[in-house]
């Protein structure tokens, strides 16, 4: 055999060549090369291994000889074979999943969490998958997931959409009946969003789903649209409403110039949180979820105070007669659905957690579960506010008021109304802004990743580990969005292009039956109930946005963001054919 060495070390040294490519780097090299040279060198001796020899005491010692030579030739030119196939080795290790991975099982990411691997057919034509991302740091979990959800559907909407919902429905019972029936159809979208998280466990995570089920073009426009207008508008809007409230609760009459200053210092305060790490970001928005809750829950304990104090009917005022004829003369289908559309709007949220799948935890476990919680106890808050509004204000009071808000909580605590009702919309506001600059960035670095946005929104920061250029291209595209066009124009470009935003949540669950039509493999968590949930919250959604078209304002407005829409198909088709012609 080798001289020096027996056996058990020959297999231990040659399994490890062979087996354990993937430590890879110059230190591993160098030791691989020590151990092929110091067992190549080694003397072949005529002599079996003493082991062998020692069991075998009768054999032929020249028979015990080739034993030895043929083993040992055998041994080196393995030794050989795997020194040369090391680097390869090593390399595709680094850049390709396990074939085992590449059909879809479960393998195991930098913590030791499970992922699923679910886009073989990229890491086939060289994309790199976000499985095979070293760099990304999982360091968010179930409270953080959680936080993410409420602070993304909870913003301004509850203090001022029960208005308008009201008005709608003509009459507060039916009100919560149409703030519960947009809550199932919620509830039911979860359901399934929370599989598309499970199934792709990724940054991006909706929009990677849309890549995966049917093609480049409409994850490439979800991304278009969320950049140029839906997620860029949210935040110069919320900023600008942020910043307005914070000049009430300081007592300062600022005019436009001091509050778009105010708002613009506030995004670029939450984008360097977010530049700072992932954790940072979560934090703040996991605080100021919790912040969002307890608000909710003082209004609701005022409409209760009220009750027991006597003040106020435990039921909602009547309405007046002449609000009372004007809902009569109008359809009740056209009330039902008008006001379907109101609430469903105010639940919209719950997917962007998906988008950071690449930085939870055992995301196809944790991801499903904040989804379903959070949007459970958005359910609650939101019946519980409503039901708190009609506890403490006449219903015509609730249905005409500008600042319902304030308004309710003035009934119980008049002196510090204002500046409590401001303070709750400043950290409200403030905290989906940072809900859209810890998300939002993470689309485009993955689209980044697919080639369908500029290469340089793909890298992350080497400390960090997060998205830098992504985060600050939105940030920088924000503040000046806020100055060139404020918030008025931005408003009606949002109000459009939201209804767009729907359209892509339709395509995401409806891609669940496509999937499992291909018998793509299933994760641990599967929508409960199919397809009872997918069938609701399509037919829900589908009516929903059809309702809009009632209204002439929001008809126009959703006619620009289709036109929008179609603007991104031009710079789509454009920016491949350049792609082509540049090869």
């Amino acid at each position: 055999m080798v001289a020096g060495v027996d056996r058990p070390q020959l297999e231990a040294v040659l399994g490890e060549l062979i087996v354990d490519p993937e430590a890879g780097g110059d230190e591993a090299d160098a030791a691989h090369q020590r151990d092929v040279q110091r067992l190549v060198q080694a003397e072949v001796r005529a002599e079996p291994i003493g082991r062998d020899a020692r069991q075998r005491p009768g054999r032929d010692q020249r028979e015990q000889q080739r034993e030895a030579e043929d083993l040992a030739r055998v041994t080196l030119l393995g030794l050989v074979v795997a020194r040369l196939l090391h680097p390869h080795l090593a390399e595709q290790r680094r850049r390709v999943p396990q074939t085992a991975e590449q059909e879809g099982s479960h393998g195991r990411d930098d913590d030791g969490e499970k992922v699923e691997v679910f886009h073989r057919r990229h890491a086939s034509k060289g994309q790199v998958s976000e499985a095979t991302t070293p760099s990304l740091r999982r360091e968010l979990g179930g409270l953080h997931a959680t936080g993410i959800v409420l602070g993304a559907i909870i913003g301004v909407g509850i203090f001022l959409t029960p208005s308008k919902v009201a008005a709608q429905a003509g009459s507060a019972e039916l009100a919560l009946v149409l703030w519960a029936i947009g809550g199932l159809i919620a509830m039911a979208g979860a359901l399934c969003m929370a599989e598309v998280g499970a199934r792709y466990p990724t940054s991006g995570g909706e929009i990677m789903a849309l890549r995966h089920m049917i093609g480049k073009l409409p994850a490439f426009l979800y991304g278009w649209s969320l950049l140029t207008a839906i997620q860029t508008g949210v935040l110069v809007i919320i900023a600008l409403f942020g910043a307005q409230n914070l000049g009430v609760l300081l007592g300062q009459d600022w005019g436009p110039t001091e509050t778009a200053a105010a708002a613009s210092a506030a995004i670029a305060g939450l984008a360097v949180l977010n530049l700072m790490g992932v954790r940072y970001g979560a934090w703040a928005q996991t605080l100021t979820s919790i912040f969002k809750v307890v608000v909710l829950a003082a209004l609701t304990a005022l409409g209760v105070w009220a009750i027991f104090d006597g003040l106020t009917p435990a039921d909602a005022a009547p309405v007046t007669g002449e609000l009372a004829t004007e809902n009569q003369l109008r359809p009740t289908l056209t009330v039902f659905l008008a006001g379907i559309a109101a609430t469903l709007f105010s639940y919209g949220g719950f997917h962007q957690v998906t988008w950071v799948g690449g930085e939870v935890r055992d995301p196809q476990r944790t991801v499903p579960r904040a989804i379903v919680l959070g949007v459970l106890l958005v359910i609650a808050c939101y019946l519980a506010a409503n039901w708190a509004y009609f506890s403490l204000l006449p219903f015509e009071q609730v249905t005409g008021s500008k600042s319902l808000a304030a308004d309710a909580v003035g009934t119980r605590l008049p002196e510090a109304a204002r500046r409590l009702t401001a303070l709750a919309l400043c950290v409200s506001a403030f905290g989906i802004a940072n809900a859209q600059l810890l998300t939002t960035p993470r689309v485009y670095y993955s689209l980044a990743r697919e080639g369908l946005f500029p290469k340089l929104l793909g890298e992350l920061h080497h400390q960090s580990g997060v998205p830098r250029a992504a985060i600050l291209l939105q940030t920088v595209l924000a503040i000046s969005l806020l100055w060139i066009a404020g918030g008025d124009r931005m408003d009606q470009l949002v109000t459009g292009v939201v209804f767009v935003d729907w359209v892509f949540h339709i395509l995401a669950v409806g891609g669940l039956f496509l999937v499992r039509r291909r018998g793509e493999p299933a994760p641990e968590y599967r929508t409960p109930w199919w397809p009872l949930p997918p069938l609701i919250f399509l037919v829900g959604a589908i009516v929903g946005l059809g309702a809009t078209f009632l209204d002439p304002q929001v008809r126009q407005a959703s006619l620009l963001g289709v036109a929008w829409i179609l603007v991104g198909v031009a710079v789509y088709f454009a920016q491949a054919k350049f792609a082509r012609t540049t090869r």
